[in-house]
C-alpha cells in the first residue's frame, strides 16, 4: 500500500515539474528547408537559396512568400521565435489541463477514503498542487493570448 502512495506521488511531481519547466521541440531539417513550424494557425517556412533566405509565411489559408533582407530580417525572426513560443505554450497548456484532471481524480478518490486523518493529509496536498497547477494554467493562458496577438501584429506588418 506504501509503495502504491510512493509511485503515485512520484508520478505526480514529476507530471508537475515537467510542466513547470520550459523546454523547445526541435524540428528535423532536410533539403532546402531549414526550418519550420506551426501553431495557432500561424506558420513558417524557412528555405535557404542560393545567396539568401526565403519565407514562406501564413495564418489559416493565406500566406506570402517573403525574401529575407535587412529590411525585414529582425521581424521574421521574430515572426520564427512567436510561433515557436505559441507550440511550446500550447502543449504547456494541454499538459497542465491534463495534470489537472488526474489532481481532481486523485481528490475524489481521497474524498471516497473511509479514514478521517489520511484524508487530511492527503487533501492538502493535492490542494497545494491544484493550486499550483491553476496558477500554471492561467498564467499559460495569458501568455498564449499575447503570444497569438504578437504573431498576429507580426503577420500584419510583414505582409503589408
Amino acid at each position: 500500500m506504501m509503495r502504491k502512495k510512493l509511485i503515485c506521488i512520484a508520478l505526480i511531481v514529476g507530471i508537475q515539474l515537467s510542466v513547470i519547466f520550459p523546454f523547445s521541440i526541435g524540428i528535423a531539417s532536410g533539403g532546402e528547408i531549414i526550418g519550420q513550424e506551426k501553431a495557432g494557425g500561424y506558420f513558417y517556412v524557412v528555405k535557404k537559396e542560393i545567396s539568401s533566405f526565403e519565407w514562406e509565411i501564413g495564418y489559416r489559408n493565406s500566406h506570402s512568400i517573403i525574401k529575407e533582407d535587412k529590411n525585414n530580417k529582425l521581424d521574421l525572426e521574430k515572426f520564427h521565435k512567436i510561433v515557436n513560443e505559441i507550440s511550446r505554450q500550447r502543449f504547456k497548456l494541454l499538459l497542465s489541463v491534463l495534470y489537472l484532471s488526474i489532481l481532481l481524480s486523485a481528490l475524489l478518490f481521497v474524498f471516497k477514503k473511509k479514514t478521517k486523518e489520511s484524508k487530511k493529509g492527503g487533501v492538502i496536498f493535492i490542494s497545494g498542487l491544484l493550486t499550483i497547477t491553476t496558477y500554471i494554467i492561467l498564467k499559460t493562458s495569458i501568455e498564449l493570448y499575447i503570444s497569438c496577438q504578437e504573431a498576429k501584429f507580426l503577420y500584419l506588418v510583414l505582409t503589408q
